[in-house]
């Protein structure tokens, strides 16, 4: 990965794949590449499903489904590349939030 970085910087992808794969040792860098491929091409899904991967597994849930909504409306399609039950859920759980109701948004914000 970086060595494709070394030869197109601006390379959304590449930024968002490598995120994902230094987001568990390195959490602050993978950030910043998510966020880097995400102002390079806001439309990029593999970008959007990584900010969105790594909001859920740092546990903060509101900020997750807040990308999700973001995410559904600057990338066409992502939900169909996220899967019809990760899609679900995610949508249940904003849901949830944004009415207030019980079972919504099991995590705390960051």
């Amino acid at each position: 990965i970086d060595r494709a970085l070394g030869i197109e910087p601006g390379n959304a992808t590449a930024l968002a794949v490598k995120s994902v794969l230094i987001g568990s040792d390195r959490p602050e860098e993978a950030r910043a590449c998510y966020e880097k491929a995400i102002a390079l091409d806001p439309g990029n899904q593999a970008a959007q499903m990584a900010r969105i991967a790594a909001e859920l597994k740092a546990m903060r849930v509101k900020e997750a489904l807040g990308h999700w909504e973001s995410a559904k409306k600057s990338c066409p399609g992502i939900a169909d590349a996220m899967g019809a039950g990760t899609s679900a859920l995610l949508d249940a759980e904003a849901a949830a939030l944004a009415g207030g109701g019980p079972g919504g948004a099991r995590g705390g914000g960051g």
